[in-house]
């Protein structure tokens, strides 16, 4: 009963018009004749015999109709959840009216066909499989035991005629017994009408008649035993062995229809899951790749409320595999929530209203900005100036090494280092010609000049490392062909920023400044205090009208390269270098597409996308140069090595600082406890790699910086072992974190096949390491 409820009350939820329809009385009526069925409700009194007095009696005990009334009912039952399987997507509240639902549509239809091809199936196999236990069974229709009692009748209605001998009499109950010798089923008794009456003994009745000895006894249960009467004769028969195989076939029948239908539930669910469930999986999969990371993103996503959402907010990504299955879609939802918010954010967006008194109310007190279309012309790959300007007095081979990156900027003279500042400047492919049109050669020279005297005599942070970034930038610009993708203006003030983007570094970090409450941390409230420093320092130098080369520019350009200079210097604070990295994700996620084509040496959308999407443009520009920045595992071995050194000297140079002030020691700052080679390792692994390989998925072309990288993270740890003969534990371990970065290089991009990028061979680097390792 329990079931049958369950039952309607699922066919009511899930078939629209189930209620009072045909199928609705037919369950009602079917389940309520069951109880005709069952013995302690309506049903035959089991403890009864069965008498059959008539031949029509003997032909209403066959099971065949119930049997195939059964099989009616199951295969109806199926057949009609095929036809709601067919008839879902019907539904009111699963119909799709709209356009936009015409794949989601598509998959329900396949679904739903396919899965309505199987339940069909399944109502076959059963219709097919269960007659075939009736073949074990004894005849339903068995005529031998009433034409026993109709022989044996006759038989004795001859003897009370004639009164002659009883012998034939017994010779036909010899055959009688003999019969059912090798069945089942068969006699263990016979009664003979005796004045209106039967008596079981016959030999009292008729004299003389003699019942030979019967190889079936009287069965347990009086339901078994069937009472054939016919005249003057009663036979008592016991079906106990046939009424228990009839039951173990019938179980055998019922595990079979439930194997059957197992069986088809899991071609059905291999179904669902190859049309419905995997595709989801992949997609829900992407999604957990990267859904901690858009869970986590630094700038504000306004919430819905939860009365104006309608529904719970969504558990945390990391809770228990055992919690609510519902966690799954509710966090997908979650995340496309926070995807469409990030694109709201990320992308750059106007603002359109009807109303001009909001619009203007919004321009002229919310300070909204405008979009950045003021800048100079795009330029194209066949208009790009290829004529050098060797005015600067760099040599040709001094040129040829900034190409390979194999020139060590820290090395030369003041005087060398401003030319190559010029030469890269008024050389740059971007834009040199857009330089040489606004005459302001001298005026560049004299920023130069100042810059370099504005920038500190650091171990690392000095104009060195200025001029370096500079030069690198360059060349990663003429690597992606820049000069088809930004304008010449939104080159121009990359250089500017490249070159002084650490001008007036003080040798410490800001941890420090924060730490000892120096009065640049209070004045920047302890939030990129150096960077805003270096921005600071870097447009006072650009208020001099003797060294502003920005003079040229319009109002318009002038307020989009200062607030790009700004950002991309803000940029280069190792505070944000994670989070920086996941906005570029999402900047290349956004036009992936264009990226794909410029890789193709198809930029036209590339430049069309950036030109509009000032935010994406920025952060491809400021990525550029904190790479350019972070860039010294990413040189020639000779050049990583050496750069390496005065970057640690100078780590090393706070740490005297902090220890002489009594503060906590900053990580890599200590010179007696850290390993050159093995924090070179761990800056590689952690820092470096992330950012290399996606600049390297965005910029293909920009593969060298992950071949050198993974060159040099392996010479770190080959000289850490033939420096130290480390134990093989040790090593091995390093060695395994190691090949794990080696691979993810490799797999960032292919290679491309340069000229050799170590300028000595590693044995010799190995055996004259002494100005690249210490005792520690």
């Amino acid at each position: 009963f329990c079931f049958f409820v369950l039952e309607l009350a699922a066919n009511s939820l899930v078939t629209e018009r189930y209620i009072n329809s045909f199928f609705f009385w037919m369950d009602i009526f079917g389940t309520a004749s069951l109880v005709f069925d069952i013995s302690f409700f309506l049903g035959v009194d089991a403890t009864k015999p069965v008498r059959f007095e008539k031949d029509e009696d003997m032909s209403s005990d066959t099971a065949v109709l119930a049997r195939a009334s059964r099989a009616a009912k199951q295969a109806a039952r199926a057949g009609r959840m095929s036809r709601i399987l067919k008839l879902i997507r019907f539904l009111p509240f699963l119909r799709n009216k709209q356009d936009r639902y015409e794949v989601a549509n598509a998959v329900s239809l396949k679904l739903t066909t396919m899965l309505a091809t199987r339940v069909a199936f399944l109502c076959v196999g059963i219709v097919i499989v269960i007659p075939l236990f009736g073949t074990f069974v004894y005849p339903v229709a068995e005529d031998s035991l009433l034409s026993w009692a109709i022989l044996l009748s006759n038989d004795i209605d001859a003897y009370y005629a004639n009164a002659t001998s009883t012998s034939w009499i017994n010779s036909e109950l010899e055959r009688f017994v003999e019969f059912y010798q090798n069945l089942m089923y068969g006699p263990f008794g016979l009664c003979i009408r005796d004045n209106g009456s039967f008596v079981c003994s016959p030999g009292g009745t008729i004299p003389g008649l003699q019942l030979p000895p019967m190889d079936f006894s009287e069965p347990r249960r009086a339901a078994s035993i069937a009472e054939v009467e016919y005249k003057h004769v009663l036979l008592l028969y016991t079906l106990e062995v046939v009424r228990q195989s009839e039951a173990i076939s019938n179980l055998c029948l019922m595990f079979s229809v439930l194997l059957i239908m197992l069986i088809t539930c899991f071609v059905m669910n291999s179904s669902v899951n190859s049309v419905v469930l995997k595709p989801l999986q992949r997609v829900v999969g992407v999604l957990r790749q990267h859904c901690a990371e858009i869970m986590k993103m630094t700038f504000e996503i306004p919430q819905e409320p939860e009365e104006k959402a309608g529904r719970k907010s969504s558990k945390d990504l990391s809770s228990n595999a055992d919690e609510n299955k519902e966690q799954e879609v509710e966090m997908l939802e979650k995340v496309l929530v926070k995807i469409v918010h990030i694109f709201e954010t990320a992308v750059l967006k106007t603002r359109r209203t009807n109303n001009e008194e909001e619009a203007m109310f919004l321009d002229n007190f919310a300070g909204v900005e405008k979009n950045d279309k003021t800048q100079a012309p795009i330029m194209t790959l066949q208009g790009a100036d290829k004529s050098e300007d060797h005015s600067a007095g760099v040599s040709a081979e001094m040129r040829k090494q900034l190409e390979h990156r194999s020139l060590n900027l820290f090395e030369e003279p003041d005087e060398m280092q401003r030319r190559v500042a010029l030469y890269v400047m008024t050389n740059t492919r971007s834009c040199r010609r857009w330089v040489r049109r606004q005459g302001m050669q001298e005026t560049l020279m004299k920023f130069i000049t100042v810059i370099q005297s504005k920038y500190q005599a650091n171990p690392f942070h000095n104009f060195g490392h200025g001029l370096d970034v500079l030069s690198e930038v360059r060349l990663y610009l003429h690597r992606i062909n820049s000069y088809t993708i930004f304008s010449e203006v939104t080159v121009f003030w990359l250089l500017v920023a490249a070159l002084g983007h650490d001008v007036n570094h003080l040798g410490v970090n800001n941890q420090f400044l924060v730490e000892t409450s120096h009065a640049l941390a209070l004045k920047y409230n302890d939030k990129s205090v150096l960077e805003n420093l270096h921005c600071s320092t870097l447009f006072e130098v650009l208020s001099d009208a003797s060294t502003n080369v920005l003079k040229v520019l319009e109002k318009a350009d002038y307020k989009v390269a200062r607030a790009g200079i700004v950002e991309v210097i803000l940029g280069t604070d190792m505070v944000r270098h994670s989070e920086d990295i996941k906005a570029l994700s999402i900047a290349y996620t956004v036009h992936q597409e264009a990226f794909a084509a410029a890789a193709r040496e198809h930029p036209q959308e590339l430049s069309k996308a950036l030109q509009e999407d000032s935010k994406a443009r920025v952060k491809v520009l400021g990525s550029l140069l904190h790479t350019a920045d972070i860039s010294n595992p990413m040189k020639p071995w000779d050049i990583c090595a050496y750069l390496a050194d005065r970057c640690l000297e100078e780590f090393f140079a706070q740490g005297d600082q902090e220890k002489e002030l009594g503060i906590p020691v900053q990580m890599l700052n200590d010179r007696e406890k850290v390993n050159r080679c093995t924090s070179q390792v761990g800056f590689i692994e952690f820092v470096i790699t992330p950012l290399a390989e996606q600049m390297v998925i965005i910029f293909p072309t920009l593969s060298f910086l992950t071949r050198n990288l993974s060159l040099n993270v392996e010479l770190w740890a080959e000289l850490w072992k033939n420096s130290f003969d480390p134990p093989t534990e040790d090593y091995e371990k390093l060695m395994a974190r190691v090949n794990k970065v080696v691979s993810r290089c490799r797999a960032a991009g292919p290679w491309e096949e340069e000229a050799p990028m170590r300028q000595s061979s590693a044995q010799s680097l190995l055996s004259g390491s002494e100005s690249v390792v210490t005792e520690h």
